[in-house]
């Protein structure tokens, strides 16, 4: 009986470590394929809007309080204007898929570490 048990306590673990090793990779691909994306069209984007002179509304910071007050809104709406709508959303959904999987990393943080401290346990002390 003894081993039967032994058996079954073994197959569980080896399951839980190829789990838990392919799900914590796959997050891992998964944070480095969205950082690269996001960083590539970040960087088409500044291009874009570089090339365009939409950054130009940014001088007018160095001006005094009064004309700031004055233009700011016109200055911000031909920005929004001239802005490639597509790359920014696209901007924005890496930006928070990337936020949604630093967080769920910190939250099941314990959890983790838990799973991974009890599985080299088993594996390494004997």
């Amino acid at each position: 009986m003894k081993k039967i048990e032994d058996k079954i306590i073994k197959k569980v673990f080896v399951y839980e470590t190829k789990k838990t090793f392919f799900q914590g990779i796959l997050k891992i691909v998964f944070f480095i394929i969205i950082s690269f994306l996001t960083v590539i069209i970040g960087q088409a984007a500044y291009e874009i809007i570089k090339e365009s002179g939409s950054l130009d509304f940014v001088a007018i910071f160095g001006e005094d309080i009064e004309i700031i007050q004055k233009n700011l809104g016109d200055s911000m709406y031909v920005f929004f204007q001239e802005t490639p709508k597509l790359l920014i959303l696209l901007i924005f959904i890496g930006l928070a898929a990337l936020i949604y999987l630093v967080l769920t990393f910190v939250k099941k943080y314990p959890i983790i570490r838990n799973r991974v401290k009890a599985l080299l346990k088993f594996w390494f002390d004997k």
